[in-house]
C-alpha cells in the first residue's frame, strides 16, 4: 500500500519532497506543490523566479506565484524546457523563445557581457507577475 499523505511518504526511506510531491500528484491526483527537480530548479535560477540553492527554497518560490491547477503541467514543461532548450551546460539560448521574448536574465546577461542585465531585457532579476504570466 502506497501511503496517501506527504508525511507519512516522506517518513520513508529514500524519499523527499519531490518523490512525495510526485507521487501524491500522479498517483492520487492532489496537489501536494510543485516537483522540483534538477531541470525545474536550474530554469528558475536562470530565468529569476528563485534565488533558492536548494530545489525545496525553488520549490516555495515557485509556489508563491504559481497557482495549483497549473503545477503540475507547468513541472512537466520545465522539465522538458531543461532538458532540451535550457541545458546545465552549452544551453540553446539562440533558439530559447523565453530568450526571444526578453524575458530571460541570464541571457540578458551573457548578451551585455555584464552581471546586470540592460536596456530592454529586465530591469532587475526578479520579474514581476505580469512577465510570469507572459511565458504562462
Amino acid at each position: 500500500r502506497v501511503p496517501a499523505s506527504f508525511d507519512e511518504l516522506t517518513a520513508l526511506p529514500g524519499v523527499g519532497a519531490k518523490v512525495a510531491n510526485l507521487v501524491l500528484s500522479v498517483t492520487f491526483g492532489k496537489d501536494a506543490g510543485m516537483v522540483v527537480d534538477t531541470h525545474v530548479h536550474r530554469v528558475a535560477r536562470r530565468l529569476g523566479w528563485s534565488d533558492g540553492n536548494v530545489p525545496e527554497k525553488t520549490r516555495k518560490d515557485l509556489e508563491q506565484f504559481m497557482s495549483s491547477e497549473i503545477r503540475e503541467h507547468v513541472t512537466i514543461r520545465l522539465i522538458a524546457f531543461g532538458q532540451e532548450i535550457c541545458r546545465p551546460q552549452y544551453p540553446k539560448c539562440d533558439s530559447c523563445p523565453v530568450a526571444r521574448e526578453q524575458l530571460c536574465p541570464t541571457y540578458a546577461r551573457r548578451l551585455h557581457g555584464s552581471h546586470e542585465p540592460t536596456g530592454t531585457f529586465f530591469p532587475s532579476l526578479r520579474p514581476s507577475p505580469k512577465s510570469r504570466k507572459r511565458i504562462f
